[in-house]
């Protein structure tokens, strides 16, 4: 992005939208200009922002959609509107359902129960995976269920490899004394 529409970006979000000066919104003879039409949506945007009108915030919603949804460049108030709006949302949308995934969450545990299964097949060789996942549930504090999910997933099964095929083993024991 250009420095100087980077700065008036900033500025309108700094300044609250404030309103364009009426000599910009003024229309010459020669028709609607660049410049005319910044002004228009600067004007529209501070509506939208200052004004407690709903109106005024689905108008911009609409203008903002209808130029993305074309293809053309957002005028520098859209631009600023959009990032506006965006920063005032307190979680992204989506459409999952169930529990958030903390982070690295899924991977810590898968890792925590690689390390767990490979000193406990060293401790007791013969023991059946079951009763390996009801020792683990008890020392990582977790579910047998949501262990046993874990352990049946494709994605332990291919962490589990990976970390084999790359000699990397040692480390998640190591990490395991932690």
């Amino acid at each position: 992005m250009n420095r100087s529409i980077e700065d008036e970006i900033t500025k309108l979000l700094e300044e609250g939208f404030p309103e364009p000066p009426e000599k910009d919104l003024h229309i010459d003879e020669s028709g609607p200009n660049e410049k005319s039409y910044q002004a228009a949506m600067a004007a529209i945007a501070h509506l939208a922002v200052n004004v407690n009108d709903k109106q005024h915030r689905e108008t911009m919603l609409y203008l903002v959609e209808s130029r993305l949804l074309s293809g053309g460049s957002l005028a520098i108030a859209e631009r600023a509107w959009l990032l506006y709006v965006l920063s005032k949302l307190d979680d992204m949308p989506h459409e999952s359902k169930g529990h958030p995934i903390q982070g690295n969450a899924r991977i810590e545990l898968m890792l925590s129960l690689i390390g767990f299964l490979l000193k406990d097949e060293i401790e007791s060789p013969k023991s059946k995976v079951t009763h390996r996942l009801e020792r683990a549930s008890q020392a990582l504090a977790k579910s047998y269920e949501a262990l046993r999910a874990v352990y049946y997933s494709n994605g332990f099964k291919q962490l589990r490899q990976n970390l084999a095929d790359r000699g990397n083993i040692p480390r998640v024991l190591n990490r395991m004394k932690e």
